[in-house]
């Protein structure tokens, strides 16, 4: 048990990581839109309602993947968090082809309210697939805490709880300072960082989970050996008695 609250405790941390590097994420992705849509409430109306679907739907996903039982729900978690890197990283690069693209094809002549419309379905579609990682990495954690014996709501406080501070952390330091100081690519790569390391501790606790089970797999399969030879010889038996 104890065995396992350190590897909880690392998970938390994890969840730190990432809250910190999400709202990095929405704060440096509301600075690039605004350039985009040149007006920042529609940049952060988009950036928004793309946070709240892409976190809903993989709230449920990971809720869904977790419950069923057929993954490493460690190592499903740092796959999500690579998911989210790899595109935090790519993100600025996919926002100006966007960008590109839509001129090429005229936006720039539509109506106003239908040019709006163009670029938030576009720019709401682009960030649905790392919020959906975002949204899965909550569930599969909880899951895996079931492991501690704490109660599932129990294990949802403490992993919501750590996570948004991170989030809170996070948003002052990439809104206040971060990028203002480091630049949007710099302070990008940094939260790109903060998944990679968390995708890494994550991996590393599904190691040790996996030499736990093997240990335990082997104990059970020398003991077992032990009693079917005892059973076959007994003289075996007697003189581990006199021993």
């Amino acid at each position: 048990m104890d065995q396992k609250r350190s590897l909880k405790d690392i998970l938390l941390f994890c969840t730190f990581l990432s809250g910190w590097a999400a709202l990095t994420y929405e704060i440096l992705w509301v600075r690039l839109f605004s350039l985009v849509f040149g007006h920042t409430t529609f940049a952060i109306s988009t950036v928004l309602a793309a946070f709240m679907a892409g976190l809903a739907l993989g709230s449920w996903a990971g809720g869904r993947w977790a419950d069923s039982g057929k993954w490493n729900l460690a190592k499903a978690y740092a796959v999500c968090e690579i998911g989210i890197g790899v595109f935090g990283l790519l993100s600025k690069h996919l926002i100006r082809l966007l960008e590109a693209a839509l001129v090429g094809l005229g936006i720039g002549q539509w109506f106003f309210w239908w040019q709006s419309l163009g670029w938030f379905i576009v720019l709401f579609l682009l960030l649905l697939p790392p919020t959906f990682f975002m949204g899965a990495t909550l569930p599969i954690l909880v899951v895996w805490a079931k492991k501690t014996g704490r109660s599932a709501s129990q294990n949802m406080a403490v992993f919501y709880g750590v996570n948004t501070a991170g989030a809170s952390l996070g948003t002052l330091a990439a809104g206040l300072w971060l990028a203002s100081e480091l630049g949007i690519t710099w302070t990008l790569i940094g939260a790109v960082f903060l998944n990679v390391l968390a995708a890494a501790l994550a991996w590393r606790v599904a190691q040790l989970e996996r030499g736990q089970v093997l240990n335990y797999a082997g104990n059970g399969v020398r003991s077992s050996f032990v009693t079917c030879y005892n059973k076959l010889w007994p003289p075996f038996s007697s003189c581990q008695q006199v021993t």
